[in-house]
């Protein structure tokens, strides 16, 4: 019986992008049955993420690791082959059925974690194959359009996209994003606008929405947006607080404040 798994993939911090945008895309393409959407995701674990906001880095963090779910590992997929990987436990994944809205909608969730991930995957494959380290801008504005994805999916109609501005209000003052001034307004729109223009990304980006579209058993609870939102800006690798300024951005697009 097909089932899922999990593989704690440990590597350094700074190269997770690396493997994600070669090894890890790779996998993909090679899927067995050439659904890669239904097949493969990844999460990325890292307490040296918060810490480069700290400025306490520590590259060579143990606890950093990206978690793989594989959907039937008998094609013989194993992430250890890649000469980045230190180490790698596997395990069962345990699904977070509630937080997505109950078993009927999990599959649902679970092809868009999928989504997410071939995106990713691609767009660092392109990103890196001209730049040797990824633009932290780049990052920022990858994780803002898949989450605008997102957010454009779930905000449809009026109660919702009142649920759904309380919901990001919220989330975006949990660690103190309240009151942003109209500078940061234009730094950080044009911070995003230079770099959206490849054609490529633009590309992706289509397709994911177009995957998003045919989710018709996504549940729309707005707390479902704000973890699918998590997910994506965590897989672009994104720190906790950098979420939190990205998502103060994507409410500012909510209430009309901003064009994106």
């Amino acid at each position: 019986m097909k089932q899922w798994q999990s593989y704690h993939v440990y590597m350094d911090w700074k190269e997770q992008d690396a493997f994600i945008g070669t090894s890890l895309r790779q996998v993909f393409e090679s899927s067995a049955d050439n659904s890669p959407e239904n097949n493969f995701f990844f999460i990325r674990y890292s307490d040296a993420a918060q810490a480069e906001v700290d400025g306490t880095e520590n590259p060579a963090d143990p606890g950093s690791h990206l978690r793989i779910r594989v959907f039937d590992s008998s094609n013989g997929f194993f992430p250890g082959q890649s000469n980045l990987v230190k180490r790698v436990i596997v395990s069962q994944y345990e699904r977070e059925t509630q937080r997505y809205g109950g078993s009927k909608c999990m599959p649902s969730s679970e092809r868009c974690f999928c989504l997410d991930s071939i995106l990713v995957c691609d767009a660092l494959h392109l990103m890196l194959s001209i730049e040797s380290e990824l633009p932290k801008a780049f990052r920022w504005s990858l994780a803002i359009q898949l989450s605008s994805n997102y957010l454009r999916l779930f905000a449809s109609e009026f109660e919702q996209r009142k649920a759904l501005h309380d919901a990001l209000t919220f989330w975006s003052q949990r660690v103190g994003f309240i009151g942003f001034t109209q500078e940061w307004y234009a730094r950080t729109k044009k911070r995003f606008n230079d770099t959206r223009t490849d054609r490529r990304i633009i590309d992706l980006l289509q397709a994911h929405w177009g995957g998003l579209q045919n989710e018709t058993s996504l549940s729309r609870r707005p707390s479902v947006l704000l973890s699918h939102m998590h997910m994506a800006m965590n897989r672009c690798g994104l720190s906790q607080s950098e979420e939190y300024a990205a998502t103060a951005f994507l409410l500012m697009q909510l209430e009309g404040t901003t064009e994106t």
